[in-house]
């Protein structure tokens, strides 16, 4: 089983993001605290005007790959949650929204154009 969690950062009028910190430190950082728990990686995914939409709730979003519950759960309760969680204020003057899910199905070419 893949538990899969979703962070999306909110586009709001006064929503200000740091893709640069965001990539280079703080997904760094991720990925250096949290593989131990069990993250077997992640993707990034900023949002744009869809067909059928001009507006998008979220600006850009990240999905974080672990191997199962539990180890997801270890991470966000872990010592070095703090850490991970207290870094977000330096790449956004946003909160993200959080959702948790197990990875039911997956097809076609994921990461192939």
């Amino acid at each position: 089983m893949v538990y899969t969690v979703t962070v999306l950062y909110p586009n709001e009028a006064d929503a200000k993001y740091d893709l640069e910190y965001y990539l280079s430190h703080h997904l760094p950082l991720v990925d250096r605290l949290w593989r131990k728990y069990g993250l077997h990686g992640w993707t990034v995914v900023k949002y744009g005007p869809g067909v059928t939409e001009d507006r998008i709730p979220y600006f850009f979003g990240c999905v974080l790959f672990y191997e199962d519950d539990h180890a997801a759960k270890q991470a966000f309760q872990g010592p070095e949650a703090a850490e991970v969680l207290g870094d977000i204020s330096k790449f956004s003057n946003k909160q993200p929204l959080f959702l948790y899910g197990e990875r039911i199905s997956t097809g076609g070419t994921v990461g192939r154009v």
